[in-house]
């Protein structure tokens, strides 16, 4: 009654993030959660919501933007998250916190590393540095963020754009890159190799 919209808003779209980030450090390629188009008018656990709007909903947004990531042909890599942050929750059977950032990241076919942030926490920000190790880059990175204003946004006929992909470049530094990664957003960060001569 007090969250009608959980299935279709940017708080489920965050949890299959988490999902198949962790899925692919199993091996697991893609996995599917939701039926395509809905049954009924308005929105529902869909990805392009009912009849009459079919609008994008945020999980259907945020897979168009890890497309590439998952289907980049190459192959999963090691990260981890030093000193996670917790986010506190009520109490429940698996404890009473979960870690905010759930991360995977991937070399594809041409050489890029990917880095997929998912913060899971509904209203911190956190400052993080990501430390790249060897990988050797051409010293920018291609961002793409999907995230609404709030945990709980959703797309629908009158606010078709509440939660969208936000693009733009960053620049690394010494190996590593300190980012923001907003609260409640998935962030993909993309590190070309150095460019042959």
């Amino acid at each position: 009654e007090e969250y009608r919209e959980y299935s279709y808003a940017m708080s489920h779209a965050l949890y299959m993030a988490s999902q198949w980030a962790r899925f692919a450090d199993l091996g697991v390629r893609w996995t599917a959660s939701n039926d395509l188009i809905g049954k009924k008018p308005g929105l529902s656990r869909t990805l392009f919501g009912g009849a009459p709007g079919f609008v994008r909903t945020p999980d259907a947004i945020v897979r168009e933007q890890l497309s590439g990531f998952f289907h980049g042909g190459g192959h999963v890599v090691d990260s981890e998250v030093k000193e996670n942050e917790k986010v506190s929750t009520r109490e429940t059977p698996l404890g009473s916190s979960y870690e905010a950032l759930v991360t995977t990241a991937a070399v594809d076919k041409d050489g890029a590393l990917s880095v997929l942030v998912v913060n899971r926490s509904p209203d911190k920000d956190i400052k993080s540095r990501v430390d790249l190790g060897s990988f050797r880059h051409a010293g920018t990175a291609d961002v793409s963020v999907v995230a609404g204003r709030s945990y709980d946004d959703f797309n629908n006929d009158e606010h078709p754009d509440a939660v969208t992909i936000k693009k733009s470049h960053a620049t690394a530094k010494d190996g590593s890159l300190h980012w923001t990664f907003a609260a409640h957003s998935v962030t993909l960060l993309r590190f070309p190799p150095p460019t042959s001569h």
